[in-house]
């Protein structure tokens, strides 16, 4: 019996050892990597990590793949290169959107984890594309206001001279109708009052009455003529260019942003799914729903199973290990405390691997990847690069943790072992 016993005892050892082994993985897998998964703080933190959300604005929408999508942002307007940035901050302002991507994530965890039965990732970007056109003009008044004037000299009202002039706010407003900047402006103080009304006249008979610009943008002129009447006979320059700024590139910041809402759904919402979709052409929204719904259930699945089955695995292995040995208390310390040692050494080992050389990887996985044809413009693809490192340095941090726990405990009852005819007086049971 004694035989038995000898060889039996290494084989269970052996063999309980391995489930200790898988149940450490498990727990290790389901604790720090799924529990991070499935954790929104993960995805949140990360991404207001490094500045991301303001690349949005420094690197992909000054991306020259990109310029419609942000001339549309900016109204199809003429922004300085230098103002391009603030324009479309104040548009688009940082911390909106990052509101609205931590809601999107939110929801997406919420669907994997069971809480929603339906996906809906979209950023709404209503409110702020309501708010645009009133942003994009206040920008162009800005504009007008520290623009250079010009003095008008007696000659400006004679008759040729009137209609010289008249022509030149026939061009003032052609070119804000078109978006475009202007150099200067011509100081209608330095004319006296009379001259001011024979320059409104032939103004009004060019350019407000019969002008050659689009139909919305002449009528915006007709709609506004008393204003703009006004304003040229206080002589009020700045005045009268903004209120013709707004009659005539209104129509123009109106067209820009129907576009940039072109393909949203209702009331302003941009529907990720589908943007992905058309990006990739080898997939439909249909597709990649029903992928996304067969990678819930499976998660669904895996969590409600890993964490028990880890547990009795782990938690189970041990105790069985020791009953094994029972009643020799000696090597019931001894043979799963040296499992323990040797198991969670080599998660410990296998997770400072992984912490160290995931993101790397990671990185050298996606330039792989990138160095394809792509739709996806190079400033997103660096984005994403630079977030997909991020997320695998994250999801690593701290992996060896628990093993590390499991290693000192198992070291502390290998060592324990040998020192156990100390407490043997008192629990008579145990040889």
């Amino acid at each position: 019996m004694g035989c038995i016993l000898w060889v039996l005892c290494p084989v269970a050892s052996l063999v309980l050892g391995i489930l200790v082994f898988v149940g450490l993985i498990l727990l290790v897998v389901a604790g720090n990597l799924t529990g991070k998964l499935l954790d929104p703080e993960f995805y949140t933190g990360t991404l207001a990590g490094q500045d991301n959300y303001n690349r949005v604005y420094t690197e992909i929408l000054v991306d020259p793949e990109l310029e419609q999508t942000t001339r549309d942002l900016l109204g199809d307007i003429d922004v300085d290169p230098v103002d391009i940035v603030p324009l479309l901050q104040e548009i688009l302002p940082p911390e909106y959107i990052q509101a609205q991507v931590e809601q999107a994530i939110e929801r997406t965890v919420g669907y994997f984890n069971g809480d929603l039965d339906e996906l809906e990732v979209y950023l709404d970007l209503g409110p702020p594309l309501a708010d645009a056109k009133e942003a994009i003009l206040a920008y162009v008044d800005d504009q007008i206001d520290v623009l250079p004037v010009e003095e008008l000299g007696p000659e400006a009202c004679t008759p040729e001279g009137l209609i010289e002039k008249a022509r030149e706010f026939q061009s003032l407003f052609n070119t804000l109708a078109a978006g475009g900047s202007l150099e200067s402006l011509p100081y209608l103080p330095s004319l006296d009052e009379e001259c001011r009304e024979n320059l409104f006249a032939e103004v009004d008979e060019l350019a407000i009455v019969g002008g050659v610009l689009d139909l919305a943008a002449q009528e915006g002129l007709l709609v506004n003529r008393d204003e703009l009447q006004r304003q040229l006979l206080e002589g009020d320059t700045q005045g009268l260019l903004k209120q013709a700024s707004h009659a005539v590139a209104g129509p123009l910041v109106d067209a820009a942003i129907e576009r940039v809402s072109e393909g949203m759904l209702d009331q302003g919402r941009f529907d990720l799914i589908k943007a992905i979709a058309a990006w990739d052409e080898g997939s439909t929204e249909a597709e990649i729903r029903e992928d996304l719904a067969e990678a819930r259930e499976t998660i669904i699945r895996a969590e409600s199973l890993a964490g028990p089955l880890a547990i009795a695995m782990f938690f189970g292995g041990s105790v069985l290990m020791a009953l094994v040995y029972f009643p020799s208390l000696a090597n019931m310390m001894r043979w799963p405390g040296l499992t323990l040692f040797l198991t969670g050494s080599a998660v410990y080992v296998v997770g400072k691997i992984l912490e160290s050389s995931v993101p790397d990887r990671m990185r050298v996985a996606i330039q792989f990847g990138a160095g394809g044809v792509s739709p996806i413009p190079p400033s997103v693809a660096r984005l994403v690069a630079d977030l997909m490192v991020s997320f695998g340095h994250n999801l690593t941090d701290r992996i060896s943790g628990p093993a590390l726990t499991v290693l000192i405990v198992g070291l502390a009852l290998f060592v324990g072992s040998f020192f156990v005819f100390l407490v043997k007086p008192f629990i008579p049971f145990f040889k």
